[in-house]
């Protein structure tokens, strides 16, 4: 905004208030000041002491600034928006962050149930393999009493029916061989009967 003849001491504008304090800083310091400065400060100084009307304009002014501003113009407008956009860019971040720990909660509380499903079907499945190995061992323990007690069957004939008999018959040798081998075998290498 350019200074017109009218406004060269008009204490509201800004330029000129600026000036007429690095003038008195400069008087105050004891440096020396051009003839045009010194009527200018003067003659800023009686408009600014004329009335107590000034004051109270310095004063509007200062509230009509501060309205403008918060208006939306000047730099409180950037630090307005700025702080705006922070506060927007944090509930961004608290929403992401919130979807992030509602989806890993979701996903804890899933592997929490497959985990408790997959221990209760190994607990079961071992439940069931123990009961399949008692149950195999005692079908082998029947099947080799059963098989214990013919072949002793087996033999007892084999030795009634050689008693019977006055002649040896090779068959009946080669029969009990074979009926002994077996009983050997089947009772681990034991002791078998003999006639």
């Amino acid at each position: 905004m350019a200074i017109t003849p009218d406004d060269v001491v008009n204490p509201r504008l800004p330029a000129v208030r600026q000036k007429a304090y690095r003038l008195r800083k400069a008087v105050d310091a004891g440096q020396p000041v051009e003839p045009e400065d010194v009527a200018f400060l003067a003659a800023y100084e009686s408009a600014t002491s004329n009335t107590s009307v000034g004051a109270s304009r310095n004063k509007r002014r200062i509230e009509v600034e501060e309205e403008s501003m918060s208006v939306g113009t000047g730099d409180a407008a950037l630090i307005a928006a700025s702080a705006a956009q922070a506060r927007e860019e944090g509930k961004r971040i608290d929403t992401l962050l919130n979807a992030v720990i509602t989806g890993l909660t979701k996903a804890s509380e899933m592997y929490r149930e497959c985990a408790a499903t997959a221990l209760s079907i190994m607990k079961e499945t071992h439940n069931r393999n123990e009961k399949l190995e008692a149950a195999h061992v005692k079908m082998f323990e029947t099947m080799r009493e059963n098989q214990l007690a013919r072949v002793d069957a087996e033999m007892d004939l084999i030795a009634a029916e050689r008693d019977s008999e006055e002649k040896p018959d090779i068959t009946e040798d080669v029969t009990r061989g074979f009926i002994e081998a077996m009983q050997s075998h089947l009772t681990g290498g034991g002791q078998t009967k003999k006639s």
